[in-house]
């Protein structure tokens, strides 16, 4: 998925997948990139998540709005592992739909909070 729908959508694509994991035994990923609506996966008590932002590779560049993008994967079922690390945060620029994975409380206060995204909004719509 790449942002593909609203919340509500997503909630209840959430939903199912939770009903078809209580059903039986399986095994399941959901790869969401720029996941603005991140919140719906992480509800779940049956997914885990990892996140990471992805650098473009030197042939994208210009492409997209910045230089790297944000992928988030879940994953579901009964080999699923719990993050041992603290979860990375998904910021959503306000009123921009893009998502920004911010791994640490340096990264957060180094760009002065949200700051930064309002700079990458800005460059993005330029």
């Amino acid at each position: 998925m790449h942002h593909p729908f609203d919340a509500e959508l997503i909630a209840k694509v959430v939903a199912n997948i939770e009903a078809a994991l209580t059903a039986e035994r399986r095994e399941i990923f959901v790869i969401y990139g720029n996941p603005v609506h991140a919140a719906c996966l992480d509800g779940s008590p049956l997914l885990f998540r990892r996140a990471c932002m992805i650098p473009y590779s030197r042939d994208e560049i210009g492409f997209g709005p910045d230089d790297s993008d944000a992928v988030a994967i879940w994953e579901g079922g009964p080999n699923a592992v719990p993050a041992t690390t603290p979860q990375a945060n998904i910021v959503v620029a306000e009123g921009y739909k893009r998502a920004w994975i911010i791994d640490s409380e340096w990264q957060m206060s180094a760009f002065g909070g949200q700051s930064i995204f309002a700079r990458a909004s800005a460059r993005a719509r330029a």
